[in-house]
């Protein structure tokens, strides 16, 4: 369960939270979509490419990503995020990253630390239900 007022990721099991951490989700003009989805791809690891040209503000470079979970079609995942060192409430908006500087919430993914993504990757299989409340 993915709820983005908290910006935070639960994982549930047998009805028990096993696992939470801080997430960082879409930015205002490219959101995280809510709703209810399953996990139909894993990747680790991969490397993400743009689907906007160079020039458009919402470009970036190839992109390697550690642990990568598709849950909806059109690039949407669950993933590792190593260019950012800060998540949780206000991070899917303008905010001063410590390490990386100025930077927006992501571009309809919810992106995590290496560590919570690496656990996510392991525990959860193809066909996890993935919950996105807002």
């Amino acid at each position: 369960m993915v709820n983005l007022t908290q910006q935070r990721l639960y994982a549930f099991q047998n009805g028990r939270e096993v696992f939470t951490t801080l997430i960082l989700s879409g930015a205002p003009d490219l959101p995280t979509p809510p709703g209810t989805y399953h996990v139909f791809a894993k990747l680790s690891p991969t490397t993400f490419y743009s689907p906007w040209p160079k020039g458009s503000p919402h470009y970036y470079p190839p992109t390697h990503i550690n642990f990568a979970l598709e849950f909806l079609a059109g690039g949407y995942f669950l993933h590792d995020s190593w260019w950012h060192s800060v998540y949780g409430p206000g991070t899917n908006g303008w905010h001063k990253d410590p390490v990386y500087g100025w930077q927006e919430g992501s571009h309809g993914c919810v992106s995590m630390p290496y560590n919570a993504a690496s656990w996510l990757y392991q525990w959860a299989p193809i066909g996890t239900t993935v919950q996105i409340t807002a």
